[in-house]
């Protein structure tokens, strides 16, 4: 995506969040995409794939609509599991579903959204440094 684009999208977005009061984070994103700003070094360390029609290839990257922006046809139709560190000890764990935390309570905890959240966060909590 190049920099006008951006900025077009940045801009769009701005007017809803002036408009509606909702927030809108140009740097998130449900996938990984290196030209949309994920780095580099960024793990996918899961991926949903096998999509059905019903969902769609994001709006804000789609300039016409057409018959290939389903998930039977577009590989960017998808959610990544990502992890990726920044210096002084950062790091970044995104589920890509923003229905993540809305399985937290399945089977009383017992699941496992449950198991990685807290995997993760207990990794996160902990003063020992990142592997």
């Amino acid at each position: 995506m190049n920099e006008q684009t951006k900025h077009e999208i940045r801009e769009h977005w701005g007017h809803v969040n002036e408009l509606s009061g909702q927030p809108f984070n140009y740097d998130f994103f449900d996938r990984t995409d290196a030209p949309l700003g994920t780095p580099h070094h960024a793990l996918i360390l899961a991926a949903s794939s096998g999509h059905s029609d019903a969902y769609q290839h994001v709006i804000e990257e789609v300039l016409i609509s057409d018959s290939r922006q389903g998930g039977t046809v577009n590989p960017k139709v998808r959610a990544d599991m990502v992890y990726f560190e920044y210096p002084n000890g950062g790091a970044v764990f995104s589920t890509g579903s923003i229905a993540w935390c809305g399985a937290l309570s399945q089977n009383n905890y017992d699941n496992n959204v449950s198991r990685i959240t807290g995997n993760v966060l207990r990794r996160f909590a902990s003063s020992e440094p990142m592997p």
